[in-house]
């Protein structure tokens, strides 16, 4: 029996179509494709099937994350005017360093500073995914420093000098 499957989707080219008895296709927009399959036997008989489906887009996914410090906990923050949080089924955190977490909002500590590709996987309910991936900065905490006058007596001013630094930016309080 000969097969000739036309997954209505030509934008994928020569790969819109197939001879095996059990495809698979890949679509790579969202949408409502018109598939077709004809059969034909050894007697050179055929007949030919049609459905439509609906291929569903991926849902929207993007987050907001806290400054990131060192050995410190960095928050992130699923965002919810993106992401339709009532249709979202699971939620999953890759912060970069083997870390991962899977509630909506997430805490991560980081050991090392650096920059870090954070990605964020949400699954709806329907079973799709749409993944987000932002680069977050950790960066090492400043050094608090500071010295005072060597000889001080009662009742007078005492001087005291900041000597803090920070190896990135620069230092607020």
């Amino acid at each position: 029996m000969n097969r000739s499957w036309d997954f209505g989707d030509a934008a994928s080219g020569a790969l819109n179509f197939s001879n095996l008895e059990d495809p698979v296709h890949t679509y790579a927009d969202a949408g409502t494709f018109s598939v077709s399959l004809i059969t034909t036997n050894l007697t050179g008989c055929s007949d030919t099937a049609q459905k439509v489906i609906t291929v569903k887009g991926a849902p929207p996914a993007s987050f907001f994350s806290s400054p990131g410090c060192l050995n410190s906990a960095t928050l992130f923050l699923a965002d919810s005017l993106i992401i339709n949080i009532g249709a979202t089924a699971t939620y999953h955190w890759d912060f970069g360093d083997g870390g991962t977490a899977t509630s909506r909002n997430a805490t991560h500590n980081y050991l090392a500073p650096g920059t870090y590709n954070v990605i964020l996987t949400i699954t709806d309910t329907a079973g799709c995914e749409g993944t987000i991936t932002l680069p977050v900065t950790v960066n090492p905490p400043p050094t608090a420093h500071f010295s005072a006058s060597a000889d001080n007596c009662q009742g007078q001013a005492v001087a005291f000098t900041n000597q803090s630094t920070t190896v990135t930016g620069f230092i607020t309080k």
